[in-house]
């Protein structure tokens, strides 16, 4: 089970912390929202799902969200998995220079 968290308007860096690591330990992520804009990109990107990007010794090198930011890499070959997917996975080369983008 994946498990998001948005935090709204929560000033106390002790409460955020926690759930930061309630989303680090059953998978997820945490969104901060502080006003209605940011929530209501935080619960947009919430509902999307996660993915991780692996290279070749199994190491998560980076992570991000289906439709989010685009995530930076070094070049080399790396496999992106589709978090909640079983399966769902492709790998890929980086070109120095290059976007490469990945449809799963």
């Amino acid at each position: 089970m994946r498990v998001n968290i948005v935090g709204f308007a929560i000033d106390d860096a002790k409460l955020a912390a926690t759930l930061r690591h309630w989303t680090d330990v059953a998978g997820g992520l945490y969104f901060e929202a502080q006003d209605a804009r940011s929530l209501d990109a935080s619960m947009t990107a919430a509902t999307r799902p996660g993915f991780t990007i692996v290279n070749a010794q199994n190491q998560v090198v980076a992570e991000g969200t289906v439709g989010g930011e685009a995530v930076t890499v070094m070049p080399g070959t790396y496999t992106v998995r589709l978090a909640g997917k079983a399966g769902r996975s492709q790998q890929v080369t980086v070109k120095p220079g290059e976007t490469t983008a990945v449809a799963l």
